[in-house]
C-alpha cells in the first residue's frame, strides 16, 4: 500500500476570537455629561468597584465577574474621585477618578452592550493593566494602550479556549500560546490575529506539527508527526504536503520526493524495508509512468506505470 494521508480533519485555522466593544468609544475621547444621580453609598477607593451589580451590565458579565478574583488596581491614586456615574454620549457609564472631567486612574466602564471595562485609564483613555469581561463571557486580563489591547495579555473564551501572549492593536502579535478544550495547543509567532511565522502545534491525540505558518494555515517547510508514527518532513502549502518531502512509515516505508495537493506528484523514491524500490514518475499519490524497480534480489528493471500498476517493462 503507497498511500499516505495528511492532516485528516485536523485543522490549525481555530483561533481566539478577539473583539473589543467599547475601546473604539474610549479612544474618541466623547464629551462627558454629568449624571445627576447621586450613588448612596459611601464609597472608600478602590471600593467603587461594589457598584458594579448595581449597573446595567449583561447577565453573562456579571456571572464571569462574581467568578473571577477582583481586578487588582495600583494603589497609586492619579485622579480625583466623586460618588458619582459619569455617562457618555454613547450610552455607556463611567465609575472612577477623573481629571479634567475625563476617565484619569482607577475606574470601570460599562459598555452600552452590556461589557465591563475595569482598567486604568488616562486622560480619557484605557491605558496600563485592565481587563474587560464581553457580554457574550469572554473576557480578557492584561495591558492596554490609548484605549487598545496591546501588550502582554490573556484572552479566555466562555468555551475554554485561550490565548496567552503579545497584541499589538487588538490583535495577537508577537509570541503566544492558544490552548483549547479539547488538549489542542498551539505555540509559537503570531502576527495580526493569525499564526504565522514559526510555532508547535498539538492536538489532543498526540499528533504534532512543527515549522511554518502563515495566516493560520501550514505553510512553508516543517514536520507533522501523527499519533501512530507516521512522519513527513518536508514543504507544505495550505494545510496539505506540497512540494519536496519525506514520508516515513512506521514499518520502515519511506517515501522522498515531490507532493501536489497531499498526493505523491512528479517525481520520487518509495523504499521498502525489505530493500524493494521504486524510482520513478507519479501522479495523484499513484505511480504513474515511466519508473525502476528494485527487486528483492537487487536487480533493477524499468517499466512503465498508470494509476498504480505495472503494465509493461521496458527492458
Amino acid at each position: 500500500n503507497l498511500s499516505c494521508h495528511c492532516v485528516e480533519g485536523k485543522s490549525t485555522d481555530r483561533g481566539v476570537e478577539v473583539s473589543v466593544p467599547g475601546q473604539r468609544k474610549v479612544e474618541s475621547q466623547p464629551v462627558f455629561e454629568l449624571d445627576t444621580a447621586e450613588l448612596k453609598t459611601d464609597i472608600c477607593m478602590p471600593e467603587f468597584t461594589n457598584l458594579i451589580p448595581r449597573m446595567p451590565i449583561s447577565q453573562n458579565v456579571l456571572s464571569v465577574w462574581n467568578l473571577l478574583p477582583p481586578f487588582e488596581y495600583s494603589s497609586e491614586v492619579k485622579g480625583s474621585y466623586k460618588e458619582e456615574v459619569t455617562k457618555l454620549k454613547d450610552g455607556s457609564v463611567y465609575v472612577g477618578e477623573k481629571l479634567d472631567n475625563k476617565p484619569h486612574g482607577r475606574g470601570f466602564q460599562v459598555v452600552n452592550d452590556g461589557s465591563l471595562l475595569e482598567c486604568h485609564w488616562r486622560r480619557g483613555r484605557a491605558n496600563g493593566r485592565g481587563r474587560i469581561i464581553y457580554n457574550n463571557g469572554d473576557y480578557y486580563l492584561g495591558e492596554f494602550l490609548n484605549g487598545r489591547v496591546h501588550g502582554l495579555g490573556t484572552l479566555v473564551n466562555i468555551k475554554g479556549a485561550m490565548y496567552k501572549g503579545h497584541w499589538e492593536n487588538e490583535k495577537q502579535s508577537g509570541k503566544g500560546t492558544e490552548t483549547w478544550p479539547d488538549g489542542a495547543k498551539y505555540e509559537g509567532d503570531f502576527k495580526e490575529g493569525c499564526k504565522s511565522g514559526h510555532g508547535v502545534f498539538t492536538w489532543g491525540d498526540g499528533s504534532k506539527y512543527e515549522g511554518e505558518f502563515y495566516k493560520s494555515k501550514i505553510e512553508g517547510f516543517g514536520t507533522y508527526e501523527w499519533s501512530d508514527g507516521r512522519k513527513y518532513i518536508g514543504e507544505w502549502k495550505d494545510n496539505q504536503m506540497h512540494g519536496k518531502g519525506t514520508y516515513k512509515f512506521p514499518d520502515g516505508r519511506v517515501y522522498q520526493g515531490q507532493y501536489y495537493q497531499d498526493k505523491k506528484h512528479g517525481h520520487g523514491t518509495y523504499k521498502w524495508p525489505d530493500g524493494r524500490m521504486y524510482r520513478g514518475a507519479w501522479s495523484k499519490g499513484k505511480q504513474h509512468g515511466v519508473g525502476w524497480y528494485k527487486a528483492l534480489n537487487g536487480k533493477e528493471r524499468q517499466g512503465e506505470w498508470i494509476e498504480g500498476k505495472r503494465v509493461r517493462w521496458l527492458d
